[in-house]
């Protein structure tokens, strides 16, 4: 009989897993749903944020000044309400925006400068979303792997 005293020996040999490898992927999946909860918790704060955000904004008219880097990252002008003329730029998942382009934009009216946006759902609605989908694959994967759907757990 031959003593297998190599790790990747015994990894190798089909159908075998030792005590440390079973509990370390126990392990890692406990890690991983508990980053996944994370992340539903972040999208969570971060919709309600926005949602109050969206509840207090007031809409206004603004156009396309110049191009950051591509016609996803206008820097967007708008003269508000009360007067005084704000340049923000904005990121996240726009259509291709060209110099010129009027667009609808939302702003805070008690603090213009912070966080204005192009009135878009994925403009403003990104965050929240990409950490919900975030949460929910990283999830599955773990409640995968934990039922044996992806690594065979014995």
């Amino acid at each position: 009989m031959k003593v297998l005293d190599c790790p990747a020996e015994i990894s190798a040999r089909p159908g075998v897993r030792t005590t440390i490898q079973k509990s370390g992927l126990i392990v890692g999946y406990r890690i991983i749903v508990f980053v996944g909860v994370v992340l539903l918790a972040a999208s969570a704060w971060t919709a309600f944020s926005t949602w109050r955000w969206l509840q207090r904004s007031v809409a206004a008219p603004g156009h396309v000044s110049r191009l950051n880097a591509g016609g996803s990252h206008p820097e967007i002008e708008l003269v508000t309400a009360t007067g005084p003329k704000v340049s923000f730029p904005q990121g996240g998942l726009v259509a291709a925006w060209r110099v010129g382009d009027d667009v609808p934009v939302r702003y805070d009216p008690a603090a213009p400068t912070e966080d204005p946006s192009i009135d878009r759902v994925a403009a403003i609605w990104t965050v929240p979303l990409a950490a919900l989908f975030a949460g929910f694959v990283t999830i599955a994967s773990a409640l995968a792997v934990r039922l044996g759907w992806l690594v065979k757990v014995e």
